[in-house]
């Protein structure tokens, strides 16, 4: 650090930049061998269940660089052509990464020059299957059997049962029968009173007080 002090301005920024390239050139070395040691199995001889435990444990790397490290190398030996790319420097090591479990050409050439952001997007549309694009064949579902109709078209597709596989209501009795059907008349007004009997006769009370008081009775009227 204090021999840093003596350098001029340009002198540290240009020692800078050729460290940046030889630490790119190291990277690459360094996954070149991963690659090859995971192609080996070299990390489970040792006792690693997988290359990213080899990274962590044996040579002391970080998790998030671990990661990066393990999985580029295991999307390499997926899809060899993932090595040219990274070379160019067309793809990086998080990119790689990030599509590792589905890695194919055609994924490959999607995440060519995209930012971190675009390629969690091209990852999210291939996530929830976890296969490749390339891997993908259609599935022909079977009609379930003895609940379908054949020959029914689209109703036969969505799986709808038959009227023959309903099971059928008994028979309601016949006075609650006429009930209900006594109560939807007066419901829309075709009832008249003969057809329902008289109404009750008013209380005694009521007659008598009616006819003793005419004035009461013509204002409960009006």
């Amino acid at each position: 650090m204090h021999a840093l002090k003596a350098l001029s301005d340009r002198e540290l920024v240009s020692r800078l930049k050729s460290l940046v390239e030889k630490e790119k050139s190291l990277t690459l070395e360094i996954v070149s061998h991963l690659v090859e040691v995971a192609h080996r199995g070299l990390h489970l001889a040792k006792g690693y269940g997988s290359l990213y435990e080899y990274c962590r444990g044996e040579l002391c790397y970080t998790d998030a660089s671990a990661w990066r490290r393990a999985r580029a190398a295991q999307a390499i030996l997926r899809c060899p052509e993932a090595w040219e790319r990274l070379v160019q420097g067309r793809v990086t090591l998080c990119a790689l990464g990030r599509v590792h479990a589905f890695i194919a050409p055609p994924v490959l050439e999607e995440i060519c020059g995209k930012s971190k952001a675009e390629v969690e997007w091209i990852a999210a549309r291939y996530d929830a299957k976890g296969i490749s694009p390339d891997r993908m064949r259609p599935v022909m579902v079977p009609k379930p059997v003895g609940s379908v109709q054949s020959g029914a078209g689209d109703e036969g597709l969505r799986g709808e049962v038959t009227s023959s596989s309903q099971e059928k209501l008994p028979p309601l009795p016949s006075e609650v029968r006429l009930r209900g059907q006594s109560n939807l008349r007066r419901l829309r007004g075709e009832v008249n009173v003969s057809s329902e009997g008289t109404p009750p006769p008013l209380r005694s009370e009521v007659t008598s007080s009616g006819q003793d008081d005419p004035g009461k009775r013509k204002s409960l009227d009006t």
